[in-house]
């Protein structure tokens, strides 16, 4: 049941995105005849690897990637037993927070990195730091309330501040 009703919306969407957006041209975006060497992988991963911008970012998404999904394992677990939840509160609270919170922290990051830009050329890549430098005292703030709502609420905004950092 769960499945059909995820997946038909997914079949509209396919079917709306078959009759309007073109096929790309085959082999259009393919080298051409007498065009430059495609590098190996050892050569892409060693030029990737000497960009000094390209090993921070790496190192950022690693450390969030860990955080964030540590988190995510551990919340449950934490509100069961500092605040008595049930399982169906639980989930729900949390799943509420962490979708809205998920979302517009996506929606708003993807929109400021589009804007930033054209006002600061390297402000999309503070953007990570600066948002998780404000998530860090969000979430010890959501350990140390002593009020569950308020502890989900900031289990919600923290999640909003992750999601600045993915776009």
């Amino acid at each position: 049941g769960a499945f059909v009703a995820l997946g038909l919306p997914g079949i509209a969407v396919a079917l709306i995105v078959r009759r309007t957006l073109p096929e790309p041209v085959r082999g259009a975006l393919d080298n051409p005849v007498g065009g430059e060497a495609v590098a190996s992988f050892r050569e892409t991963m060693l030029f990737l690897w000497r960009c000094t911008t390209y090993r921070r970012v790496m190192l950022f998404a690693v450390g969030n990637g860990f955080l964030q999904f540590g988190l995510l394992q551990w919340w449950p677990s934490f509100y069961e037993r500092v605040f008595g939840l049930n399982a169906a509160m639980m989930g729900i609270s949390l799943g509420i927070a962490i979708g809205a919170g998920t979302g517009s922290g996506l929606l708003a990051g993807g929109w400021l990195a589009n804007k930033a830009p054209k006002r600061i050329v390297g402000l999309p890549l503070l953007m990570g730091p600066g948002a998780l430098l404000l998530a860090l005292p969000t979430a010890i703030g959501a350990l140390l309330v002593p009020i569950a709502s308020v502890s989900i609420f900031l289990v919600g905004l923290l999640q909003f501040f992750f999601g600045l950092t993915q776009a």
